[in-house]
């Protein structure tokens, strides 16, 4: 096994040097994107069926919480949270790395 950390020339430790120095964590980016992908399809999903629900009032029944007034905060909610914790973090990160790395 090969020793990650480096030394300097005055024997002190310099664990940069042996490591890779990537900017953007792969792993974590990747992971925004899928949950991007599952927040911004799941709660249109659920818009759809208030839009439904709008036309036809029978569509769900009759239970309380499937009614348009508790649905509608539902879809609007999930589809905000998923809009700017998920992809306008993505933005945030890439600008940010595009400016510090100049």
């Amino acid at each position: 096994m090969s020793d990650q950390v480096s030394r300097d020339a005055s024997g002190v430790e310099n664990p940069s040097q042996g490591r890779s120095t990537d900017l953007v964590d792969k792993d974590l980016v990747r992971a925004w994107l899928w949950w991007a992908i599952v927040w911004l399809t799941i709660f249109p999903l659920v818009g759809l069926l208030v839009s439904i629900k709008f036309d036809f009032p029978d569509f769900l029944g009759q239970t309380s919480w499937l009614t348009f007034g508790r649905l509608r905060p539902v879809h609007v909610n999930g589809v905000i949270f998923g809009a700017f914790s998920t992809r306008g973090s993505l933005d945030f990160r890439a600008k940010s790395a595009a400016t510090f790395s100049r």
